[in-house]
């Protein structure tokens, strides 16, 4: 899920401008279609039958972005769904959200982060299972460098060999 998110950022930074839907280039988009429908606010990624990107990952299918605004406006979504996407032909699948939840712009900007239905499939049929629910704080400082983050919340599922987790 960190290959994702790493992707859908690229993917949501890129855009230079909403309005007009020009797309900057990264290296973790090259070889995929990118198509963003500004009247819906969709973001789809494509990578077709198989695109290799950075350190020789193989990455197949279509990662959907749907999203309200920039990130950085309180109340703004951006919501991530799958279709056939793999990675290494390990399957991705689940719902993640991630949703600004402070109160104002003058508001240390806080996320909330959830994922639901997570779910990665193995080539060797194995699955291991994930759920999130967890809030990020960019506790922001005068200086940039001090900025901190701070996380609670809670994670759980289950790994391959079907041992159950859970974190706080």
């Amino acid at each position: 899920y960190e290959d994702v998110d790493d992707i859908v950022d690229a993917s949501i930074e890129s855009i230079s401008d909403i309005e007009t839907g020009r797309v900057a280039d990264d290296e973790i988009l090259d070889g995929a279609t990118i198509t963003h429908d500004k009247d819906n606010n969709i973001i789809t990624i494509d990578y077709g039958t198989g695109v290799e990107g950075p350190g020789g990952r193989i990455r197949k299918g279509v990662i959907i972005i749907t999203y309200s605004d920039l990130r950085w406006i309180p109340g703004a979504f951006r919501q991530v769904t799958f279709e056939n996407f793999s990675i290494d032909d390990v399957k991705v699948e689940g719902t993640r959200r991630l949703e600004n939840t402070a109160e104002t712009t003058e508001d240390n900007p806080e996320f909330t982060v959830t994922l639901v239905g997570g779910k990665l499939t193995f080539t060797d049929s194995t699955t291991a299972t994930r759920e999130v629910n967890k809030v990020r704080t960019w506790n922001r400082a005068p200086n940039p460098l001090n900025d901190e983050v701070s996380v609670t919340g809670i994670a759980g599922g289950s790994r391959r060999a079907g041992v159950t987790y859970g974190m706080e």
